[in-house]
């Protein structure tokens, strides 16, 4: 049985890398920093993706396929230029976390005129998941 190229995965580890290259701001940069404006499900999709292009060539039977194309393209076009930013923003997206015990009382903090909805617990989660996606690469490190 041979195995096949992913078409689908390095078709799309191409179209952000072909837009990292084009602008100065990351399209993931961009989605991650405006995580809250996206439903539930959406961000979990979004970090699902970002999480399978970063980790597709690391283990398991394929992973020679993937590690040569798809990882490869995402890490060199995406991850390594924008490392450092990247890096801090998903370690701030644990801050945008409201506080457990959210005072009522207090309500001179929000403002009426703001476009970002009030951040979730789960924006945490998936910033979580894929800063650690990230540091799994031994060039992280």
């Amino acid at each position: 049985v041979t195995k096949k190229q992913p078409s689908v995965a390095m078709a799309t580890a191409n179209v952000f890398a072909a837009q990292a290259q084009n602008n100065d701001d990351s399209m993931w940069l961009s989605m991650i920093r405006q995580m809250a404006l996206l439903p539930f499900e959406s961000r979990k999709v979004m970090a699902h993706i970002f999480c399978y292009l970063t980790v597709s060539g690391l283990d398991g039977p394929d992973a020679d396929l993937y590690r040569e194309s798809v990882m490869h393209v995402f890490l060199q076009h995406v991850l390594i230029p924008q490392f450092n930013i990247l890096t801090a923003t998903l370690v701030s997206g644990y801050s945008l976390t409201p506080p457990l015990h959210n005072n009522s009382n207090n309500t001179s903090n929000t403002s009426s005129n703001t476009a970002v909805s009030p951040p979730s617990s789960d924006i945490a989660l998936h910033c979580g998941s894929m800063f650690r996606a990230m540091i799994r690469h031994a060039l992280f490190y």
